[in-house]
């Protein structure tokens, strides 16, 4: 749910993520960025971009911007690697330049946004994070 409550993000089994309208229930807009199955979807601070993750190993961020962002903005779309295995969770940092990502992996990865490099690695014993 977008902070001011207005949008909600969802995503699937079909690779797509879409936005909602709370007020109507219509569907804002529809990405697929993803090649398969899509198990987390965040917005950003800002709530201009969202961040993803899925069965393709991949976290990757999409802008929600319908015309073309300042020069100081990231890419509209980028792709973060890293993992192993399946993404099950990502979350922005509360100002939007971080990014970690969990997954079957067992590992937590933590990724500047603007340079999209690993910057912690925290990995599980016994079970893969959520």
């Amino acid at each position: 749910v977008s902070r001011d409550g207005k949008r909600i993000v969802s995503a699937g089994e079909d690779s797509k993520i879409r936005i909602w309208s709370v007020n109507n229930g219509s569907e804002e807009m529809c990405i697929q960025d993803h090649e398969y199955a899509v198990y987390s979807v965040t917005f950003s601070p800002c709530e201009s971009f969202i961040a993803s993750g899925g069965f393709d190993k991949l976290v990757r961020t999409s802008s929600l911007a319908r015309s073309p962002e300042p020069s100081s903005a990231p890419p509209p779309s980028q792709c973060f690697e890293g993992h192993a295995d399946t993404v099950y969770s990502v979350s922005y940092s509360g100002d939007g330049t971080l990014l970690a990502s969990s997954g079957r992996d067992k590992r937590i990865l933590v990724f500047s946004v603007h340079t999209r490099r690993i910057l912690h690695t925290m990995t599980l014993l016994y079970t893969y994070a959520r």
